[in-house]
């Protein structure tokens, strides 16, 4: 449906969509990838970076 909602122009109501999957799976794969180009296409280059390096940050274990 957020790839419709892409395809359409309604960009606001594709990044809402794929908002709501990566609340539910931060590392959804293929909701990140949508993001990120639907991200470039309004022009937030650097905003996808971050949100691809935020998204894929992983808590360190301490084991001492």
């Amino acid at each position: 449906m957020a790839r419709l909602f892409g395809e359409m122009g309604r960009l606001e109501n594709a990044r809402q969509m794929l908002e709501e999957i990566l609340q539910r799976n931060p590392l959804s794969f293929e909701a990140l990838f949508e993001n990120a180009l639907l991200m470039d296409r309004s022009v937030e280059g650097a905003a996808v970076l971050q949100r691809l390096e935020d998204a894929l940050a992983v808590p360190r274990l301490s084991i001492w």
